[in-house]
């Protein structure tokens, strides 16, 4: 009987053994599985961490590209009231190089070829009276304006209305398009 007795406990413990190792690898699968899960979660949040910065960088750079645009859309007249404006700071540039200025456009713009692109212009005509120097100042006044203007010709002859030359400048006004 003392055998037998014996032999319970062990059989007891041995069961309790086996149970908890059932047990242990149970929670090992349900754990494991639990975090496959949390890594492939974790993976796509990182993933979508790095598109929404990417996403943040190109909105930001949209932005700053789109100021710039409109900055420099203001060198491109493309009213009536803009190319009026172009006029009257050739004329006030005129008055402050001390010449007389008077100025022809076309009527309308038009696909003008240039450096090897169709752009849209407006075809002028300016015609400077006066001293040599002030001639050449009111000329080199023309790279101060705010605008894209292209010289097509310049001539520069003794003036027959005053004691100076007369130049005569052909060009285009380079205009955005609305």
């Amino acid at each position: 009987m003392a055998n037998s007795k014996d032999t319970n406990p062990n059989k007891y413990s041995l069961i309790f053994i086996i149970i908890g190792i059932m047990i242990a690898v149970g929670l090992f699968f349900l754990v494991r599985k639990t975090w496959d899960t949390y890594l492939k979660v974790n993976d796509e949040r990182n993933q979508l961490e790095s598109k929404v910065s990417a996403t943040t960088a190109l909105v930001s750079q949209k932005q700053t590209e789109e100021a710039a645009f409109k900055d420099l859309k203001n060198y491109f007249p493309t009213t009536e009231a803009d190319i009026a404006a172009l006029a009257a700071a050739l004329e006030s540039n005129a008055a402050g190089s001390g010449v007389l200025l008077v100025l022809n456009f076309d009527d309308f713009p038009e696909r003008t070829p240039i450096a090897g692109s169709q752009l849209y212009g407006l075809n002028y005509t300016a015609t400077v009276d006066g001293p040599y120097q002030a001639v050449t100042s009111w000329i080199s006044r023309l790279e101060t304006l705010p605008y894209f203007l292209v010289t097509n010709s310049t001539s520069v002859n003794l003036s027959a209305e005053t004691t100076g030359v007369k130049a005569i400048i052909e060009g285009v006004i380079i205009m955005g398009e609305e």
